[in-house]
């Protein structure tokens, strides 16, 4: 009986062993356990011209076609995705703060939010 428990135990490792190796291949291979989706460049970090009280940007100076407010040079992780051209930044909804990583506003002390914005009037945008 303790033959047999060894002989399914060690036959369980011959199969768990290849496809942990397999995962962490992959894994080294990617740099991440979820490869990245093929349609998504790597972000870069740019100026582009956001509103401050519209979920608006654009990649040229000027004033925002929504509300008529000056647009704001923002630094912002730029990407193309399906044709389009996405900013993501963290901005302060009180004061207008922008960050390129998840802080507190340094002027309120709130929470900054992850805004996602097609950038207009850019190569892909329009």
């Amino acid at each position: 009986m303790k033959v047999f428990k060894l002989v399914l135990i060690a036959a369980a490792l011959c199969l768990i062993v290849p496809f942990a190796s397999a995962q962490k291949a992959e894994t080294a291979k990617t740099g991440t356990k979820m490869a990245a989706h093929k349609s998504m460049k790597k972000a870069t970090v740019k100026t582009v011209y956001a509103c401050p009280g519209c979920e608006y940007a654009n990649a040229k100076a000027g004033k925002c076609p929504k509300c008529g407010a000056k647009l704001l040079a923002v630094k912002a992780n730029v990407s193309t995705k399906g044709g389009k051209t996405m900013a993501m930044l963290y901005a302060c909804e009180a004061c207008s703060q922008t960050s390129l990583k998840p802080a507190k506003c340094p002027k309120c002390g709130k929470a900054m939010t992850k805004e996602n914005l097609e950038v207009m009037g850019g190569k892909k945008g329009k």
